[in-house]
């Protein structure tokens, strides 16, 4: 896997810009989260062999699996660790498909992550809920209208 930073991409990567309103528990939580250190947020774009794209649903909202980098975690290392901990799935992951600059609002507070999103592969083996916040994981035909950044899964598609 190419170890890139969100700032330092090559062209062969697509970029986004996105703006995800939350609410104002859910804005202090990820700024609390961005200030105590986590650089940057990894997702897979994960599709079977029917074509089907891998979304884990938590709160309600859909979205690719993954979770934060912080400390000294690789992005791959915390990209295997977050798939797991969402789908019960071990991960070989791929190469880095795009980076999503996400800004966070609240009212008039904004705060801004880098997103990236990496391809790769699974283990055999049937997705499941692996922690107590993931109502579901499944694989999807169509990207369900609820989903966190559909657009941009859509068009990596």
């Amino acid at each position: 896997m190419a170890e890139g930073h969100a700032d330092d991409v090559g062209e062969d990567v697509a970029r986004f810009e996105s703006t995800q309103r939350l609410d104002p528990d859910a804005f202090n939580h990820a700024k609390s989260r961005l200030d105590g250190g986590y650089e940057c947020a990894v997702a897979a774009l994960l599709t079977d062999a029917d074509g089907r794209v891998l979304l884990v649903c938590e709160d309600g909202r859909w979205s690719l699996p993954g979770g934060e980098v912080g400390g000294d975690q690789s992005r791959e290392a915390a990209l295997r660790d977050a798939v797991a901990a969402t789908t019960g799935l071990e991960l070989t992951v791929g190469r880095l498909v795009a980076v999503n600059d996400v800004t966070l609002t609240d009212g008039d507070r904004e705060a801004s992550l880098a997103f990236e999103i990496y391809d790769g592969e699974i283990a055999a083996g049937e997705p499941e809920p692996a922690q107590a916040s993931v109502t579901d994981a499944a694989w999807h035909d169509e990207v369900p209208a609820a989903t966190v950044d559909r657009d941009v899964i859509d068009e990596l598609r």
